[in-house]
């Protein structure tokens, strides 16, 4: 049995996943560095429900916030 969003009540990705291009089109990330970072394996974690890549909205959250640079004082 194949794994698909549509068996639930609510759209989970309106809450909870985005995929490549909503992640882009959200935080202003190119959608060809989202796919070298998953080549690389770098950047926010990535799921792959059958042909799919979907990001966790906490997780590139985290990602970015881990990425912040301080300015020395």
């Amino acid at each position: 049995r194949r794994f698909s969003l549509s068996n639930f009540e609510e759209p989970i990705m309106d809450w909870l996943y985005l995929d490549t291009k909503q992640v882009s089109q959200r935080y202003g990330i190119p959608v060809r560095t989202l796919e070298l970072w998953r080549e690389k394996r770098r950047g926010p974690v990535f799921y792959r429900p059958g042909n799919r890549v979907l990001y966790k909205v906490e997780e590139v959250e985290t990602f970015i916030a881990s990425k912040a640079v301080h300015p020395k004082k």
